[in-house]
């Protein structure tokens, strides 16, 4: 009869370790599958963003190059300016 009640117990104890160890699992994933979300988000954000610069990039490359362009690109990328242009920069706050 005392060979029941031990095997019971032992029982008992090795399913609430169980149910534990089921339950921190259970967190864990719970907690890393929401970080992933998190990142994917970070990352579809970052990927349209991305995706509307080089439709504006290919925008540019099927436009004609003109010289209004070109000297545009040059003032604002490169900090060129035409000869005998003059450029006045606002050094105030």
């Amino acid at each position: 009869m005392q060979k029941k009640k031990r095997t019971g117990i032992i029982t008992k104890v090795a399913i609430v370790v169980f149910s534990i160890y089921a339950a921190y699992i259970l967190i864990t994933l719970q907690i890393d599958i929401n970080q992933r979300k998190q990142t994917n988000q970070t990352l579809e954000t970052e990927l349209v963003k991305i995706e509307s610069e080089n439709e504006a990039l290919k925008a540019d490359i099927d436009s004609e190059l003109t010289d209004q362009i070109v000297a545009q690109q040059a003032r604002e990328k490169l900090g060129l300016v035409l000869p005998g242009e003059r450029v006045f920069k606002d050094t105030s706050n």
